[in-house]
């Protein structure tokens, strides 16, 4: 079976104002790679034996599907809380937090912009088959305090008065949620060559009341949205805000891992670029679907040279790259040319 392949470039030539942009250790100048795992392949502890590859096939539909609702459901009559839902995330990856670091496996998320994994003491908090991070044992562990400036412009934090510590609440659209306590910690990627990279006064969100549909084999979710407390926000002054992905299939046939590449710039002759749209307060990241060709018929999107300067603006960025969707999803209604 011959293993399919995606590869996504993001290089964002923009200005954002991160909240800390903390420095690098050991990461070169030409950038660095980790592993993304398929969360159905026999690399990720949520690996089912059992399954055929039709039922795991099957099980990507449902979750795309249900992955749609982010997009699609009305949150303005919703209590305060992020616009994704966590829907068991395609690819994980890997990372070690605090000192001497402990490893944490994550959900590999576009869509979102916070960091967190599941901590100790753990008020509520669903089954894991890593041990949940325990501050108490490392010593680069630190609670941010609630005058600090960057809990005043971390998104919907709030104050515990009687520790004078920032918390922070993300409520999911499938009901799930993570509560916890914002800190910085000691944050460490595995290099698939050389040295690990570690990186120090990380934001994450440290979860004690954590609930929802999760599975054994993710301790949390790692946020690359394009907002400041995303991983790649934060890592904006080492990386230069570039990262790119290659996603292998699950196939059982698949010995190695997809890559998830910082600071480096895809070059070549058969490498090319299309623009990306930035919207303001949004985590997504947005491209111009022109159109699409089946058969000998053309379906238009978007055609830019009948379109006033005004109409051309509000119909730019019209698709959304996420990594946790397995299918393409287009709108009902498009217009068809020979």
């Amino acid at each position: 079976m011959a293993i399919s392949m995606v590869f996504i470039a993001f290089m964002i030539a923009i200005s954002i104002i991160s909240l800390s942009k903390f420095p690098l250790t050991e990461a070169g100048t030409s950038g660095f790679s980790i592993d993304l795992i398929h969360r159905d392949s026999p690399q990720s502890p949520s690996y089912n034996s059992s399954l055929v590859p039709l039922q795991r096939s099957i099980n990507g539909l449902i979750r795309s599907y249900n992955r749609l609702n982010r997009f699609t459901t009305d949150y303005s009559k919703k209590s305060t809380g992020t616009d994704i839902i966590s829907d068991n995330g395609e690819y994980l990856m890997k990372f070690y937090l605090g000192t001497p670091p402990v490893p944490i496996l994550a959900i590999f998320d576009t869509g979102s912009d916070l960091i967190w994994t599941q901590c100790q003491p753990c008020i509520q908090c669903f089954k894991q088959k890593y041990p949940v991070f325990n501050p108490a044992n490392s010593s680069t562990y630190e609670k941010l305090a609630c005058g600090s400036s960057s809990c005043k412009a971390f998104p919907d934090s709030t104050c515990d008065k009687n520790n004078k510590t920032c918390l922070y609440s993300q409520y999911y659209a499938d009901g799930s949620f993570t509560n916890g306590i914002i800190v910085n910690e000691t944050f460490t990627l595995g290099a698939t060559k050389g040295r690990n990279i570690s990186f120090s006064n990380a934001i994450i969100g440290c979860g004690v009341e954590n609930d929802g549909i999760f599975n054994a084999g993710e301790s949390g979710i790692a946020g690359f949205g394009i907002g400041n407390v995303s991983l790649i926000s934060q890592l904006s002054s080492s990386v230069k805000r570039r990262f790119s992905y290659c996603l292998l299939s699950d196939s059982s046939e698949a010995s190695n891992s997809g890559k998830l590449n910082f600071g480096k710039k895809v070059s070549g002759p058969r490498a090319v670029s299309t623009p990306m749209v930035l919207k303001t307060g949004s985590t997504f990241y947005y491209l111009t679907l022109e159109g699409i060709s089946l058969g000998n018929k053309r379906m238009d999107f978007f055609d830019p040279s009948i379109m006033t300067n005004d109409t051309k603006a509000s119909k730019e960025g019209n698709m959304i790259i996420d990594s946790g969707t397995t299918l393409t999803f287009l709108p009902k209604i498009c217009t068809a040319s020979s």
